[in-house]
């Protein structure tokens, strides 16, 4: 889904990227930046499965998995 489209939906439903951001403890930016595909980190990828629930699509469809895979155990743990 394109970053305009994800906006529309936003408005639509009534989601604003500052609430977004005030709810998940981040800056607005990274909302507005993760939204344009310019971050990709665990934050952001929080904030993308926030916003396809609050709009109800798919995660997927914002390109982010349901959930982040599980971290590699760490060697002598």
């Amino acid at each position: 889904m394109k970053p305009a489209e994800i906006y529309g939906h936003m408005m639509i439903h009534g989601v604003s990227a500052s609430r977004i951001a005030r709810e998940e403890g981040v800056d607005p930016s990274l909302v507005t930046k993760a939204i344009r595909g310019e971050r990709r980190g665990p934050a952001a990828r929080r904030v993308l499965r926030r916003i396809a629930r609050e709009i109800g699509v798919d995660p997927a469809e914002l390109g982010v998995a349901d959930e982040d895979p599980p971290q590699a155990a760490q060697a002598g743990g």
